[in-house]
């Protein structure tokens, strides 16, 4: 799995739904060969349902590692992206 994720043929996929976060791993036939989930809930800010996002943050890093885990390395191949993550989100 690490080699093939270091290929670069992996794509994770992760949606941002109302009660979960979930992240998937496909291979380049667009199978299914991990996935994961954070649970979480939104908050009422100044009248508007919202996220934080360090909440954001938080919930993407444990359904990527949740998804990330079979893998030899886990986390440390997520960990190369998450300075870029951080960066986008709070753009």
């Amino acid at each position: 799995m690490k080699a093939f994720i270091e290929s670069g043929k992996a794509v994770m996929g992760i949606e941002f739904g109302s009660t979960r976060i979930k992240a998937v791993l496909v291979d380049d036939g667009f199978r299914v060969v991990a996935q994961g989930a954070h649970d979480w809930e939104n908050r009422l800010v100044d009248g508007v349902w919202s996220y934080s996002l360090e909440d954001i943050e938080a919930g993407v890093r444990d359904a990527a590692s949740e998804t990330l885990a079979p893998t030899e390395d886990g986390m440390a191949g997520f960990d190369r992206y998450a300075a870029n993550f951080r960066e986008a989100i709070h753009a």
